[in-house]
């Protein structure tokens, strides 16, 4: 599960989302196609979710359950935006990814280093998690089974990226930067909203 939002995944052959990305491209080369066609890869997760799906009918169906979800069963939770925390670390994400660009613009010596590149991957990723957890949280307060699990592992997840997001900040501060105060304004910032993410 981690290298689907890590920035750097394990590329093992043998992992479940590493060894399948790597197939479909093979299998994409080997036909003549683009392996980095976005068509192609929606196509591949298209392909892969129906194949998942008759994997967990199966097993179920083995063990005597039928598996039917109806669409008045399922139960959305409130978009986005309609949840103030969402909203205010929305407006950050876009602060910060406007400070990224302009260092990035320069050609400042600090856009390979593996800081600067954390913290333009991990402000998205946070923020996708964030509403994740705001969902999963919405699920468990009605009930519903489906958001129990999927909280646990996306606190684990939601630690993980506040620590790297800080830690990345904390390199970058330290170094020689132009836009060095910026990065320090978002950084105190961060560092006053954190224990209300891990607190979600």
């Amino acid at each position: 599960m981690d290298c689907t939002w890590r920035r750097i995944p394990c590329n093992k052959p043998s992992c479940k989302i590493c060894g399948r990305i790597q197939r479909n491209k093979m299998n994409n080369l080997a036909t003549g196609n683009d392996p980095d066609d976005i068509s192609l890869a929606l196509e591949d997760i298209n392909k892969t979710f129906k194949e998942a799906i008759e994997v967990i009918k199966k097993d179920a169906k083995a063990r005597g359950m039928e598996i039917a979800i109806r669409s008045e069963e399922l139960r959305t939770p409130p978009k986005p935006k309609e949840y103030p925390l969402y909203n205010k670390m929305s407006a950050w994400r876009n602060g910060v990814m406007e400070v990224v660009s302009e260092i990035a613009e320069s050609n400042e010596f600090v856009i390979d280093c593996d800081s600067f590149q954390d913290l333009a991957w991990y402000v998205d990723t946070l923020l996708a998690k964030i509403y994740r957890q705001l969902s999963n949280k919405w699920h468990v307060k009605i009930g519903d089974d489906y958001g129990d699990f999927d909280y646990q592992y996306t606190e684990y997840v939601l630690s993980e990226i506040i620590f790297i997001i800080d830690q990345s900040f904390k390199d970058l501060i330290m170094m020689d930067l132009s836009l060095k105060g910026k990065l320090n304004l978002f950084y105190v910032y961060f560092a006053g909203v954190k224990n209300e993410i891990k607190e979600i």
